[in-house]
């Protein structure tokens, strides 16, 4: 090794041979002797030198033999000088190979720091530098690709130009470029993790006219795989001359882009994670983490800049309705629908919306003026009803929606994150409560009412599953009348909470909130109990009555209520043909596979069944034509309007034929007047029910007032 070193140094100090000596050592030995011998037999003429004999033939071969001689010193300086230019040349490759080699080696090593140590995806602007340093290209690049449809695209994220090209990251002819449909082959080359590398003229015909037409002679082209799938791909230009990469840079270059591949997959995982933890999986939405923490950052930018903050809280209006009817996939794509072309294309490009609850919504919007902000704010809520309540056509189903609304304000109403998100919620259940499909601003009043239901909630929850029901709650009965003869023909029971503080509670303020926390389920149970427990001493006493007992949606879901119905006939001994379930047609839309097999059940065990507030529901023809009803009970709302409405009492008369027709009797609830009794007479309606008759009482009160031999209850 010493001795080739030394070597290698003298070589090193070698003169290379001037370009006439090279011309001179270029020619044959064998044509320069004879010329060398010829010269020197001309110098010994000139010269007179003495020769050994007279004769020219001595000398001519003495002067042969010297020129011989010569050629072959020259001859030996020409291989010598040969073999000192091949390893000075050698020694310069290699050199720059090495040159080469380190720059490479030390990029890669640099670039897997970069990476490594980014958390924020913003490497690649330090990376594709490092890669044009090491590979003297002349445009290198980044480019993501995505498919739409039956299209793949790529979008380009990241460049890198050397001094005097120009870059295209800029450029819009460089967004969305349709690779499936210009560079098919790279595509499918790509996706198979192949490179892409080779002069532009050798292309085929078509990627040759694209590229040569942007100024690229040279072009390599590395996969960037992830999980399989075709991400993206790293891209080398040469724009001023054709260039080949050769196997070890090739080598080096899928060394980095695989370092770019796994910065890629980290980078999507950590996202993945981030979007899972802070977004809602199914629409994208913010959560309610990220609402909060934003929420918290708006309402301290306000408070610095003296602006407003606004919290609007949606709930989708019977969105349960098509979940149960149509099925939770169908929901899911539904709600996707009413996200991604309602709701987002009308809101604000600074406001913040997230999925806080199954169909439940909270847009924020930051910055506002305060003179302006319930203008605007009013403004928001009636865009979100109006883009919401547009019917809506999807899978072969049109569908008609709409939204409660809660608006609160910061610092005019709450002055925390918690409180502008509380007190939206609770002018959002305002709003339901007024009838749905419409907006309300947050009041101080409001809260006082929330407050006043969470006590109820509690005492309501107390007094059913801690305490006796019988010992706070008892039976009302209303009459049902017949007007022909007079004479009551059933009572329906209606509940009232004794409340300890309160006395008397309206069911109108603690049904609902039953039917909100599941309470409704011991409330139903012991109504059950009790209406059939008064009617069994009614029938012993010589008075039977038919009792009409509210089912709930929830009751109605209970499949095991067939069961606990004849198990309240059999305690009680009352023949269930004086027992009455009623069920509302929102009940039924909750599962009506399921209602109708409970519904047979029942009516094979002989109770009667009826359909409340006929009228006021969907597709109510339907439920008379599928369901076992006895008895339609026409909404309060038609008895209401129906002295001064011609066309309520068309809608009345067609209503009563068709239950005649199927068999059904008819009763209308809500009859007030003698006005009203006359005019629904008129139309065939016998059967009646309301204060004009009787408000619900007592049971002592009903046998007082109404079981008497030949009491009439007539108007």
């Amino acid at each position: 090794m010493a001795v080739r070193e030394k070597t290698q140094r003298r070589t090193n100090r070698l003169p290379l041979p001037s370009p006439a000596t090279t011309e001179v050592v270029r020619l044959s030995p064998l044509v320069v002797a004879p010329l060398v011998g010829v010269g020197f037999f001309a110098i010994f003429l000139l010269l007179r030198v003495p020769l050994l004999s007279k004769s020219l033939v001595t000398p001519g071969v003495l002067a042969l033999c010297l020129g011989s001689a010569l050629a072959l010193v020259l001859a030996h300086v020409q291989r010598a000088q040969r073999e000192i230019a091949r390893a000075r040349q050698q020694q310069e490759q290699a050199k720059e190979h090495q040159q080469n080699r380190e720059r490479y080696l030390k990029a890669l090593v640099e670039l897997e720091r970069l990476l490594l140590a980014d958390h924020r995806g913003q490497a690649l602007g330090e990376v594709l530098p490092l890669l044009g340093d090491a590979t003297r290209a002349d445009r290198i690049y980044l480019c993501q690709c995505y498919p739409d449809q039956s299209e793949y695209y790529a979008n380009l994220l990241a460049e890198w130009c050397a001094s005097g090209v120009a870059g295209q990251i800029n450029n819009p002819a460089r967004t969305d470029v349709p690779l499936s449909k210009n560079f098919p082959r790279w595509i499918q080359e790509l996706g198979d993790s192949k490179f892409i590398v080779g002069q532009v003229s050798t292309f085929p015909e078509e990627e040759k006219r694209l590229l040569e037409t942007q100024g690229i002679f040279s072009l390599f082209i590395l996969p960037l795989v992830i999980e399989g799938e075709l991400w993206g791909y790293l891209a080398l230009e040469s724009r001023r001359a054709p260039r080949q990469w050769s196997a070890e840079e090739q080598g080096y270059l899928a060394i980095a882009a695989e370092a770019i591949t796994g910065a890629q997959a980290r980078r999507n995982s950590e996202q993945n994670t981030l979007q899972q933890a802070l977004h809602d999986p199914l629409t994208g939405l913010s959560n309610r983490r990220r609402l909060r923490e934003q929420l918290e950052l708006f309402i301290e930018r306000a408070q610095k800049n003296h602006t407003s903050v606004v919290a609007v809280y949606m709930d989708l209006d019977r969105f349960k309705q098509i979940n149960d009817t149509l099925g939770h996939a169908f929901g899911d794509r539904f709600l996707q629908y009413v996200v991604r072309r309602r709701l987002l294309p009308t809101i604000g490009q600074k406001d913040l919306l997230a999925r806080v609850g199954g169909d439940e919504f909270i847009l924020i919007m930051s910055e506002e003026n305060h003179s302006d902000i319930i203008n605007n704010a009013a403004k928001m809520a009636e865009s979100l009803l109006k883009a919401l309540t547009e019917p809506i056509l999807m899978e072969g189903q049109e569908l008609v929606i709409s939204a409660s609304i809660g608006i609160s304000r910061f610092p005019t109403d709450a002055q925390d994150a918690d409180a502008l998100i509380k007190n939206a919620d609770v002018a959002m259940y305002r709003a339901k409560e007024e009838g749905r499909g419409d907006f309300r601003f947050f009041t101080p009043q409001m809260n006082r009412t929330t407050k006043e239901r969470f006590e109820l909630e509690a005492d309501l929850r107390h007094d059913l599953t801690r305490a006796q029901p019988c010992d706070n709650f008892l039976l009302y009965f209303q009459p049902q009348v017949d007007v022909g003869s007079g004479r009551m023909i059933g009572v329906e029971s209606l509940v009232r909470w004794r409340h300890a503080k309160r006395g008397l509670v309206s069911p109108a303020k603690f049904v609902p909130i039953a039917e909100e926390t599941g309470l409704i389920q011991p409330l139903g149970d012991f109504v059950l109990n009790a209406a059939c427990v008064q009617a069994a001493a009614w029938v012993a006493s010589g008075s039977p009555l038919r009792v009409a007992v509210n089912l709930s949606a929830q009751q109605l879901r209970n499949r095991e209520l067939p069961a606990q119905v004849a198990e309240v006939l059999a305690r009680t001994k009352l023949s269930a043909n004086f027992l009455e379930l009623e069920l509302t047609e929102t009940a039924l839309l909750d599962d009506i596979p399921g209602a109708l097999v409970v519904m047979n059940a029942l009516k094979q065990m002989g109770v009667t069944l009826s359909l409340d507030d006929f009228g006021a529901g969907y597709s109510s023809l339907s439920h008379l034509r599928h369901c076992p009803f006895d008895v339609v009970k026409i909404d309060r709302s038609f008895v209401k309007s129906i002295v001064g409405s011609v066309r309520d009492q068309m809608l009345v008369k067609h209503l009563v034929q068709l239950a005649h027709d199927l068999g059904m009797s008819i009763v209308a609830e809500g009859v007030e007047t003698t006005a009203q009794c006359d005019i629904l007479h008129r139309l065939g309606c016998r059967h009646f029910q309301g204060y004009l008759f009787s408000p619900p009482v007592e049971p002592a009160e009903l046998e007082r007032r109404f079981l008497k031999p030949n009491a009439s209850l007539a108007a």
